[in-house]
């Protein structure tokens, strides 16, 4: 009998346990009927929750009738529902005031703009749209008011000088921090020198990324905003997210264009008879081509062909676009896939750049508290290019540069005979024609300069919700480089000829890898709103340099794969190898949506410096939404208005790492008749070299018009960098030292 009462009241337990995990269900749709996918839906106070599929639908356990679900989108008002006796729950998901726009990725992390205290430029996907952009810097010129974007050269890809509110190193880098998907780029070359190529642009490594897969760029500007990247923000902060599947069902986007390019200005260049006559005037005792030797007098030349190079060197230059991307997300799965090819067959003739990109997004949650995600990238630059840039002297002039030089004719068989008629002997025809290779249609269809550019990016996160408003989130990330580079200039073109045929072979190979690790606790107390951060990254970064120069090339036919047939070689090769360790922390905190504070601490160290490897950077901010106060409520002109002040410092360790160390080469010393290689110094080491610092004060104010149909923004900032890192030369070796500082104070002002 007691054994059938214990069973009795065993099944009564399991029976109440199943009536306490009701499920629910239902449907989840925007006001114009269209399913919501990826919404969340949470029980409020616990960490039990799930995830509406492509078509809206959402299934969730609740454990008691008084249980109230709250669904979340971004982009859409909150909507609490009290489960009571219903097992059917449909939703409708209202717009709310806070669309995407109003979401700004910062470091580490994204925030409200309402609760932004730092200078922050944000641009999203839809200014990429119905443009030809052949690399990011393009979408960046002119877009951001305090950022100067210079590209020195037309050449399809080429590497821009960008400069976020001036420079603030005198030998060290001043390019801002490339920061994708959450992974800070190291500086990689696109050249590895060498040739008339060492004396022009490099190719933009920001060139390497589709912008059809760009989500929104954000430009941290201030020192309080860039004080979360520590000793790598002293120059700014370019930030670039990724699109992903998130809330796409089933979506095939498929972008296509091409197009053709032409000259449109060209430069006035003298014919042959105004060339005949100004050699005559100026240069008639050197050059017997058109002046007589013996008599002084000016030759009379017939009617010889004008050449103006500038009509043979440009052509019309073809371009074409092809980029697919397929999107898809289910109710604990998000996908996002797309590849792109470009092709510029630029004005310039000879040349052809290509680039191939591929990217592959995936998000999963496993359980409504652990999620994860990795992205994969691949990016192929392939250049087929001539040398563009180069000095005024014959032997390292580009293509371009000689166009504007070079004689204006031909010596042909037709010219030559005019020549000869006017009285110039053959030998000395000869003698000119030897030591003429100015042609600058010979340099570009002779030359070979190819590059062949290979990336590959993988990066990986877990995100656990540990308590309520409290996440935590583990990344991991490996970027691989490699670059090819081959030259070769044919006795035929003038560097060619002095150096009696010269390739140059060269690579560069890197490796970066980052593992960071945060903490983030958000919780909201009454009209109290925090956002906490704390954090410790690692990150490190090895290059591998090789490069081989040969010369006087006895059979040169197979250009720069014959190399053995060179009888002078010289080889050079480097490593270079950083790590840096940092420890990040950051508060912003709100209230009532009007006051606004942000303090940031970062401490990292790096293996550039020997005795000073660590350093501390701080900043400040405060914000006021005056907007949101009561006596700004009852009118409609005003939507926006916004008062900002910060104080912040940050530093820059992108100094050559042979800065701290001593280094030797090669030297050759004779002893009597006996000549023996040696060593000797070429700088001298500096183990107390550290930071340089920059420190920045900025006031900003911000307001917005009718709806924000209107919005202006203006800074004033005062910055000044001290213990400047120069390498000065001493005797005949060099060492870096602290030198000096640099200052500047602007004020900025956008409308848009």
């Amino acid at each position: 009998m007691k054994r059938f009462v214990f069973l009795l009241a065993g099944l009564l337990l399991i029976a109440s346990s199943l009536r306490a995990q009701t499920s629910v269900s239902g449907t989840i749709t925007s006001p114009d009927g269209k399913p919501v996918a990826g919404a969340s839906i949470i029980i409020e106070g616990s960490t039990v929750g799930a995830t509406s599929d492509a078509k809206g639908f959402y299934r969730i356990k609740v454990r008691s009738s008084k249980d109230i679900l709250v669904f979340n989108f971004l982009g859409y008002r909150e909507v609490r529902e009290s489960v009571g006796q219903r097992s059917l729950i449909d939703v409708v998901l209202s717009p709310s005031d806070l669309q995407i726009d109003d979401v700004v990725v910062v470091g580490y992390g994204a925030l409200r703009k309402k609760d932004m205290t730092g200078a922050v430029a944000s641009i999203k996907a839809d200014a990429f749209e119905n443009r030809v952009l052949f690399s990011v810097d393009d979408a960046l010129a002119g877009g951001v008011a305090g950022l100067m974007v210079n590209s020195s050269s037309g050449k399809p890809g080429s590497e821009s000088s960008m400069l976020i509110r001036g420079a603030n190193s005198l030998t060290g880098s001043t390019a801002p921090l490339i920061v994708l998907d959450g992974f800070p780029l190291f500086d990689v070359s696109t050249s590895t020198g060498g040739g008339i190529d060492g004396y022009d642009t490099g190719m933009s490594s920001l060139s390497m990324i589709n912008p059809d897969d760009i989500a929104s760029i954000e430009v941290l500007k201030d020192a309080s905003a860039t004080a979360i990247y520590g000793n790598r923000g002293a120059n700014g902060v370019i930030l670039i997210t990724t699109k992903r599947g998130r809330g796409d069902s089933g979506k095939i986007q498929y972008n296509t264009y091409f197009g053709f390019q032409q000259m449109n200005k060209r430069y006035d260049m003298m014919d042959f008879r105004q060339y005949a006559a100004y050699q005559v005037d100026r240069n008639s005792s050197n050059n017997h081509l058109f002046t007589d030797p013996i008599t002084m007098q000016p030759r009379t030349i017939g009617d010889v062909q004008s050449r103006d190079w500038q009509d043979e060197i440009f052509r019309t230059g073809f371009i074409q676009n092809h980029s697919l991307s397929i999107s898809h997300s289910t109710e604990k799965t998000s996908m996002f896939v797309s590849g792109s090819y470009m092709q510029n067959k630029s004005v310039l003739i000879a040349t052809n750049w290509q680039k191939l990109t591929a990217k592959a997004t995936i998000d999963h949650r496993f359980t409504d508290f652990i999620r994860t995600g990795v992205d994969i990238g691949y990016n192929r630059i392939v250049d087929d290019g001539v040398p563009t840039g180069g000095e005024g002297t014959s032997q390292v002039a580009g293509v371009i540069t000689s166009a504007l030089t070079a004689l204006p004719f031909e010596f042909d068989e037709t010219t030559q005979a005019y020549f000869r008629r006017a009285g110039v002997s053959q030998s000395s025809l000869d003698s000119y024609i030897d030591n003429y290779h100015g042609n600058p249609v010979n340099i570009a269809n002779e030359t070979e300069l190819t590059k062949r550019i290979n990336r590959m990016m993988l990066n990986a996160y877990v995100e656990a919700d540990i308590l309520k408003n409290l996440t935590l989130r583990i990344t991991a990330g490996y970027d691989s480089y490699s670059l090819k580079d081959r030259q070769f200039y044919p006795t035929s073109t003038p560097r060619g000829y002095f150096y009696k045929g010269q390739g140059i072979i060269g690579s560069s190979e890197s490796g970066s890898w980052i593992n960071e690790n945060t903490l983030t606790w958000k919780p909201v107390f009454g009209k109290h709103r925090l956002n906490v951060l704390v954090g410790m990254t690692e990150q490190g970064y090895t290059n591998f340099y090789d490069r081989s120069e040969t010369t006087q090339y006895e059979y040169e036919d197979l250009g720069s794969n014959n190399a053995q047939m060179a009888k002078v070689f010289n080889v050079y090769s480097s490593k270079e190898q950083v790590r840096y360790v940092s420890l990040i922390g950051r508060i912003n905190y709100s209230y009532d949506n009007r006051y606004i504070a942000t303090f940031t601490l970062r401490r990292d160290a790096t293996s550039r410096f020997i005795n000073d490897k660590w350093g501390t950077f701080l900043s400040g901010a405060l914000a006021w939404n005056i907007d949101s106060e009561r006596f700004m409520q009852n009118q409609n002109t005003v939507s926006a208005l916004k008062l900002r002040l910060s104080l912040g410092e940050v530093g820059n360790s992108n100094v050559p790492t042979s800065g701290s160390y001593s280094q030797l080469y090669g030297t050759n010393y004779s002893f009597g008749t006996i000549e023996t290689i040696g060593q000797s110094s070429l700088s001298i080491a500096n183990e107390n070299l550290s930071w340089e610092t920059t420190r920045e004060v900025n006031a900003g104010l911000e307001v917005g018009l009718w709806n924000d149909r209107l919005k202006f923004t203006a800074d004033f900032y005062d910055k000044v960098t001290r213990d400047l890192l120069l390498e000065a030369p001493v005797l005949t070796s060099s060492d870096s030292t602290r030198h000096g500082r640099i200052s500047a104070k602007c004020a900025t002002a956008v409308s848009s």
